[in-house]
């Protein structure tokens, strides 16, 4: 076998592609959408006519809040999958918090 055979140990692998980062549009529609949910749940709470919307207001209005969070991520630096994970994170965190809130309410009862 000849050297120029052989293949050198400290050649580097083969790097996975980076994961293309979300466009401008992209990003500007997740903040639209953050910001009009926050909106609309403003007008389901404040609306005198019918009540089941203020319920619904009232858990748009934690959702918003959650979903908020998540603005700092959306631009054109991160990946749509980043954006992905921490909407699971924080997923994860309202469901501990109401499982933590239900389980206090029946100790409690």
């Amino acid at each position: 076998m000849s050297d120029a055979q052989v293949e050198p140990r400290d050649a580097p692998a083969q790097e996975k592609p980076a994961r293309p980062n979300m466009s401008r549009r992209t990003a500007q529609l997740i903040v639209i959408a953050i910001i009009a949910l926050c909106l609309l749940a403003l007008v389901f709470i404040f609306q005198p006519v019918y009540r089941p919307l203020f319920s619904a207001g009232c858990i748009m209005v934690v959702a918003g809040g959650l979903l908020f969070n998540l603005i700092p991520f959306a631009n054109t630096q991160n990946p749509v999958r980043r954006v992905v994970r921490v909407t699971a994170i924080v997923g994860a965190i309202l469901i501990a918090a109401v499982l933590i809130a239900l389980g206090f309410v029946e100790i409690l009862l």
